[in-house]
């Protein structure tokens, strides 16, 4: 190898001189500079300059370990986004309380979008004579018979299923973050009797009631953790291989 000697590497290594053939050589160290995907030409250092600039490499190569350990710490899991990032109209209801017949309550929340009109994340229990039920399946939001929208939650969209209702429009979060208070607002729980297009959109007999609704911002979605142990493992290597390297330069 020589100082014109260029190309792409896999590794970082070293070549020492004098050899047994050729005791009058200078000792050197081959070194490779890395800077995005660009690899210089690889040169050699004289035995007077090989401690200084030999460092070079060196602390590169601990500032990579450095990197990757510390991406490794931040990448332990991502929160996912910011309560801030969901437009004000998406907001979860929860219902805070409920004022029915003996027999009948709703207790739980539900996520809206009162713009587009969509509702998910339903974790509504429905009392209805006297028996719970999990009425966490989205029906239908508007219909031909009543334009006005109702929130509607069953154990099933078919009919004859217990279900659920809360007469809206809703309206936005508030700006300032704080909860979003809704008062008597018309309530009721029964039992599915019209299906169309595969969402229950009726409901009756039915037992009516009022409530009480605070509103926040849905929760962040929760996503898995990152694994990182590949990153500890490289950034450890890495760090090991700078430190035998810097040692060599200084007995050099």
């Amino acid at each position: 190898l020589d100082s014109k000697t260029s190309g792409s590497f896999g590794g970082r290594f070293a070549v020492r001189y004098p050899t047994p053939a050729a005791r009058a050589r200078p000792v050197g160290t081959l070194c490779v500079m890395v800077c995005g995907d660009i690899i210089t030409d690889a040169f050699l250092m004289t035995s007077t300059t090989a401690t200084q600039r030999g460092l070079l490499p060196s602390f590169a190569l601990l500032l990579i370990s450095m990197m990757l350990s510390a991406q490794a710490l931040t990448s332990n899991g991502n929160p996912g986004p910011s309560q801030g990032t969901y437009p004000y109209s998406t907001t979860t209801w929860t219902f805070v309380e409920t004022l029915f017949a003996p027999g009948s309550k709703i207790s739980g929340s539900f996520t809206y979008d009162n713009k587009t009109e969509t509702l998910s994340d339903v974790n509504v229990i429905t009392t209805y004579k006297g028996i719970e039920y999990p009425t966490n399946i989205p029906g239908a939001v508007r219909n031909d018979v009543n334009p006005m929208p109702f929130v509607r939650g069953f154990t099933a969209n078919e009919v004859g299923q217990i279900g659920f209702f809360v007469e809206g429009p809703f309206p936005d979060r508030l700006e300032s973050g704080a909860p979003s208070i809704l008062e008597d607002i018309f309530v009721g729980v029964g039992v599915c009797k019209a299906v169309e297009q595969g969402l229950c959109y009726d409901i009756g007999p039915y037992d009516g009631g009022i409530a009480l609704f605070e509103g926040v911002a849905p929760p962040p979605p929760v996503i898995a953790p990152v694994p990182v142990g590949p990153l500890w493992l490289l950034g450890i290597m890495a760090g090991l291989l700078s430190l035998v390297a810097v040692r060599k330069l200084r007995k050099a």
